[in-house]
């Protein structure tokens, strides 16, 4: 199995996460599997969970807080009376009965969340949180994005902002993330995928000796890089949602994997690594000297290739009557018919072939397309440009 692993800081301003979709909508068209890191998109969403909290999500921010109250008091005896209040409120929410108190509660609690994350649009409204999260779950339940979820996010940033040790708290998410990326690197099950921000922490670590990539590790984030930055070159590959993207990726499955070999092949002939500065460089280079040329010939071959009907046409028009020994003896036997009804027969036959060896022939030229391993890259532009499930974008 391909696997990705994404790791993206993000750095633009104003915060944005549309460089996490493009880099996931890239790694679901080139990979069989996918996992995100985002230190932008894990931070936020549970700011998003909480915009329509129902009453099981208000019973699991119970569980929650249990974790959180320690953070919350500085001595045993305040921490064990809110450990307390806060079970008896969850004992109440989860009885057919509830009391009045946690009812109020519950809708107060509600009302807050949806007015703080009003505020929170406002504020970042460049993130877009409901579009980018509808968009990774519909690869999420297509069992193909795996989002991961900061422990130190979860459970402490909020305590951290009322204990006051907020930066400690970004300090151990930082760490988190950290050991992701190394993981990353080291781990020869995943293909690392990184933006700016994280390739330059690769490489600081890598000159401060605490990540050192084997050259196999390497040469693989030179492919997925070089896969990613030619991905984001299709045609309205930006505007394409992700049912779009899933649907090509579904369509395409079998010529995936000569891509990847064509991919391969490219990325070797890049001589930097995928977070040294010169990359891109060189992988623009790749692309107008090898790759743009090939696509054209895919292109070339695709609109000189004569249609069915054209083949059938020339085999009919330059086939004879009675041009086999075989159709010879056919006719032979049938001497007994009327004249008309023998050429009718005749003609018949020869059509037949002549259809028969058109289809033939259509077949292998249009195979011989295909194999070409970048016949997926030039396909995929095709079914984007067309917006062949453009349908699907009404529905983003």
């Amino acid at each position: 199995m391909f696997h990705i692993t994404i790791g993206t800081i993000g750095g633009e301003l104003p915060p944005t996460l549309e460089p996490d979709l493009r880099m996931t909508k890239a790694a679901l068209l080139y990979a069989d599997k996918v996992r995100l890191c985002s230190s932008i998109y894990s931070t936020w969403i549970s700011v998003l969970a909480k915009k329509n909290m129902s009453l099981e999500d208000l019973i699991q921010q119970t569980y929650k807080l249990d974790e959180m109250i320690p953070y919350m008091y500085h001595t045993r005896a305040e921490i064990g009376s809110a450990l307390h209040a806060n079970r008896l409120s969850r004992e109440s929410f989860q009885s057919p009965t509830p009391t009045v108190r946690d009812v109020k509660f519950y809708i107060d609690s509600k009302n807050l969340e949806a007015k703080q994350y009003e505020e929170f649009k406002r504020r970042f409204g460049t993130l877009d949180l409901d579009n980018t999260q509808q968009e990774f779950d519909r690869a999420v339940k297509a069992g193909l994005l795996e989002i991961h979820q900061f422990r130190e996010t979860e459970n402490n940033i909020t305590a951290s902002h009322l204990r006051g040790t907020f930066v400690q708290s970004v300090e151990k998410l930082a760490d988190e993330f950290n050991r992701v990326v190394t993981d990353a690197m080291t781990d020869s099950t995943t293909h690392p995928l990184f933006d700016d921000g994280t390739g330059s922490i690769v490489k600081l670590g890598i000159e401060l000796g605490v990540i050192s990539p084997t050259a196999t590790r390497a040469a693989q984030a030179k492919q997925t890089q070089l896969a990613a930055n030619l991905l984001n070159r299709l045609p309205l590959f930006d505007d394409a949602s992700m049912n779009e993207i899933l649907d090509v990726r579904r369509e395409l499955a079998g010529h995936l994997v000569r891509f990847r070999s064509a991919i391969m092949k490219y990325s070797d002939m890049i001589k930097n690594a995928s977070w040294d500065s010169e990359f891109s460089a060189e992988a623009e280079e790749v692309f107008h000297r090898d790759i743009e040329a090939a696509v054209l010939d895919i292109e070339d071959a695709v609109k000189t290739n004569p249609s069915l009907l054209e083949l059938a046409t020339r085999k009919l028009v330059g086939a004879p009557l009675l041009g086999t020994s075989v159709l010879s003896f056919i006719v032979a036997q049938l001497t007994s018919l009327p004249t008309i009804t023998n050429l009718s027969i005749a003609a018949s036959v020869v059509a037949g072939t002549a259809i028969y060896d058109a289809i033939k022939e259509s077949q292998k030229a249009q195979q011989a397309v295909q194999q070409n391993q970048l016949y997926f890259y030039y396909r995929a532009g095709q079914l984007l440009t067309n917006r062949t499930y453009e349908y699907r974008t009404a529905a983003k």
